[in-house]
């Protein structure tokens, strides 16, 4: 299983390209901006996308989705807490006219211990509200994409509507600090780390303990 990583925008969003390296198929996370720079990485790669997932339902994270989904013709999956989001601005926080309307369709709902198959390679879903109550991270042997749960020694704001700072910590300690401590994580933003550093130096986490 490749990650690819692609850090885009003045928020330094991160959409990841998650593929099969030997069939090429593979899941779109989180097309945030720019989709044509996402789509030339795609074509670049010769990937043939089966899916469009989001780790939640905010704007910043799926305002490239729509374009993504043209261009490719994959379904679009989002946990059922978060599908709202697709067409809620209140929800999807994306007040900013000059982004335009999320007007987006779930085709697939993604739960807890559902698994994406990529030609034998599996992400498993991890749901891990907090940041928004359908906030999911994806988990494969060794590598962990945590949406906006789990950042390098930070973690997700909960001030938002939906937002809850007990149960992101509980998602935190109970579903990803028990994961292999050499497990890389890919963050919604900024830089990767591992469940052992976090565990360690996350001082959000700790002082919450």
């Amino acid at each position: 299983m490749i990650i690819e990583k692609l850090s885009l925008g003045i928020m330094k969003n991160n959409c990841y390209l998650v593929y099969n390296e030997k069939t090429k198929n593979a899941v779109v996370i989180d097309p945030c901006v720019f989709p044509d720079r996402i789509y030339n990485e795609i074509k670049m790669l010769g990937l043939n996308v089966k899916m469009v997932c989001l780790t939640h339902g905010h704007y910043d994270h799926m305002l490239g989705a729509e374009k993504i989904l043209e261009y490719t013709g994959a379904p679009l999956a989002v946990h059922p807490l978060d599908e709202k989001n697709l067409t809620d601005k209140e929800y999807n926080l994306n007040y900013e006219k000059h982004y335009g309307k999320i007007d987006l369709k779930a085709d697939i709902l993604l739960n807890e211990g559902d698994e994406i198959d990529l030609d034998g390679e599996k992400l498993k879903v991890l749901h891990t509200p907090g940041h928004s109550p359908g906030s999911i991270c994806f988990y494969t042997e060794g590598s962990l994409i945590s949406g906006d749960v789990l950042f390098n020694r930070s973690v997700g704001r909960t001030d938002f509507i939906g937002g809850n700072t007990e149960e992101l910590i509980k998602s935190i300690k109970e579903k990803l600090y028990t994961l292999p401590e050499n497990t890389v994580v890919y963050p919604g933003h900024g830089e990767n780390t591992t469940i052992l550093e976090e565990r360690k130096e996350n001082p959000f986490v700790n002082e919450l303990y």
